[in-house]
């Protein structure tokens, strides 16, 4: 599986729990976010990159516990049911591609 993010050291050294635990913790921090009026939209969207981080390390640390094999198979599995769910429908797209 190909990554977005550089490897943080969270990586090789959180458990599974405990980077679920920091996904929510960054999660709450986007909810505060959105409730401060001071809050700009570069905020906002600061902190949901770090989730997107933070979630990446989340998949980097279950790739140590199982497998990369383990992650192309939850990929598939996810795209799949989005699959049939119509999710990739979109005009002028087929599978991703502009027609």
């Amino acid at each position: 599986m190909s990554f977005f993010w550089p490897e943080t050291k969270f990586a090789r050294e959180n458990s599974i729990a405990d980077q679920l635990e920091h996904v929510f913790s960054e999660v709450k921090e986007i909810k505060e976010a959105l409730k401060d009026p001071a809050c700009n939209v570069l905020d906002i969207d600061t902190e949901i990159m770090d989730l997107h981080h933070s979630l990446e390390t989340f998949l980097r640390v279950l790739q140590r516990y199982e497998s990369p094999e383990y992650l192309q198979h939850l990929k598939q599995v996810v795209i799949n049911k989005n699959r049939e769910r119509g999710y990739y429908q979109i005009e002028g797209v087929i599978d991703g591609k502009a027609q």
